[in-house]
């Protein structure tokens, strides 16, 4: 091991905590995401990279894709196809980041 170079280490139950922190706790005043995120960048099961992944793909997680549906559906824009867009992907990104930092903390218990 290279040295101040920290091991990653096997998921425990605060990952899977943090995953559903990341994926649903804005839509807790917004301090769940937070405390997600804070967890995030504490454990030792994920790389700096899986760490920028799950923080700045889609901040908020699904509160904001609810914000950006409920603004579309709302919205008196009938023939704006890219909100439709735009609301698939603010769902479909914070689940799919979900997904993998699930899978690399699944690797790293396995490892």
């Amino acid at each position: 091991m290279v040295r101040g170079v920290r091991a990653r280490a096997p998921a425990d139950g605060t990952e899977w905590a943090t995953i559903t922190l990341l994926l649903i706790g804005a839509l807790f005043a917004g301090v769940g995401w937070l405390i997600g995120v804070f967890l995030l960048w504490r454990s030792r099961v994920w790389t700096v990279g899986d760490k920028l992944i799950g923080t700045l793909l889609w901040p908020g997680g699904l509160m904001t894709g609810l914000a950006y549906g409920a603004a579309y559906l709302v919205s008196e824009d009938d023939g704006n196809d890219f909100g439709a867009v735009l609301v698939i992907g603010a769902i479909l990104v914070p689940v799919g980041t979900a997904i993998y930092l699930a899978q690399r903390a699944k690797h790293s218990s396995t490892s």
